[in-house]
């Protein structure tokens, strides 16, 4: 699972340290076509989390009725300490940001700042104030609906085929109405759905994905999202399909795949995964727009390759002193609260 993650968060460093290149230099060559391929595909790393997450938050509901208030309480122990501390930052660094996220006046303002305290951007069409907290809405609001659908509602008593069915019938409405062109479809919520799927079949003991098909499964998807114009949709199905057999055959299979997946430093940085998530993209910013500063577009392919290591490193350091002082001790501490 660490492993995991840490792989998810590897692709989103990738994207955000590429699009700076592919966007603000003159990056050329075979250097433009890595750049351009990890600006498009590095993204779906997100689409990773939101299997897993569905996969684990489904699971628990499953395993027994939780109490709503005190299972959401532990939700935001779990993602609020951090976040609130890197809205901070988000809050000084608009500041320097032309133009401004925030909106002028108070009311405007109050208003903005409370819409990305609630994680509405992304589900709703509302700018986040750092890039990535769109996808904190998606699992803030799955946590929700699936904790009240599954667990106070009792769908977990249903028959196995039943909750199968609900969840694909939603996840063929998803993908429907994206097809259909509706704007503001949460179509990357397939993924959570997957996770889902995931579960159910843990449940009914069927056997995990062979690890040969999983690596074909997201290298076919890979290589779609990056050579092919996919509709959201389209690209929404492919990446679900890919990292769901990923995470059968990783999670619920063994072998060589398992192996790798379970390198101490990978575990390592996997598990500092959120701290990272939240912290990198200001740090790729601060040290890529200072390089390009002083080094002008005309050096962008040797700074490409001289920066990714010491950006990378920094970013490191940076989550980790986030993850230490915040997400450790305030998210992370055991507690006895029953849920």
């Amino acid at each position: 699972m660490e492993g995991l993650r840490g792989i998810a968060v590897l692709l989103v460093f990738l994207q955000h340290y590429c699009t700076q290149f592919v966007y603000y230099t003159d990056i050329n060559g075979n250097l433009r076509l890595f750049a351009a391929a990890c600006s498009k595909y590095g993204n779906s790393g997100v689409d990773l989390f939101f299997v897993l997450s569905g996969m684990l938050i489904y699971g628990i509901v499953l395993r027994r009725r939780v109490q709503f208030l005190t299972f959401m309480r532990r939700r935001a122990i779990r993602l609020y300490p951090t976040f609130i501390v890197v809205l901070a930052i988000s809050i000084a660094a608009d500041l320097l940001h032309s133009p401004p996220y925030i909106p002028a006046g108070a009311i405007s303002a109050t208003l903005y700042l409370l819409a990305n305290l609630a994680f509405l951007p992304g589900l709703f069409p509302i700018t986040p104030i750092f890039s990535v907290n769109w996808s904190l809405s998606y699992e803030w609001w799955f946590y929700t609906t699936v904790t009240v659908a599954f667990s106070v509602c009792r769908g977990a008593v249903l028959p196995p085929v039943w909750r199968v069915g609900i969840i694909l019938t939603l996840a063929a409405v998803l993908l429907a109405l994206s097809a259909a062109g509706y704007a503001g479809t949460p179509v990357r919520a397939v993924s959570l759905l997957g996770g889902m799927l995931l579960t159910e079949a843990h449940l009914a003991n069927l056997r995990p994905v062979r690890p040969s098909l999983a690596l074909l499964a997201v290298g076919l998807a890979m290589v779609a999202s990056i050579v092919f114009p996919l509709t959201p949709w389209a690209s929404a199905l492919l990446l679900t399909l890919g990292y769901t057999a990923l995470t059968s055959a990783a999670l619920c299979g063994d072998g060589r795949l398992s192996a790798c997946l379970t390198w101490r430093y990978l575990r390592w940085f996997g598990n500092m995964s959120y701290s990272f998530y939240l912290m990198h993209g200001f740090v790729v910013i601060a040290i890529l727009r200072a390089l390009f500063h002083f080094l002008g577009k005309a050096q962008a392919n040797t700074a490409f390759l001289a920066a990714i290591v010491p950006t990378f490193d920094a970013a490191i350091c940076a989550g980790a002193l986030l993850f230490l002082l915040v997400e450790k001790p305030l998210s992370l501490r055991p507690t006895t609260v029953k849920i």
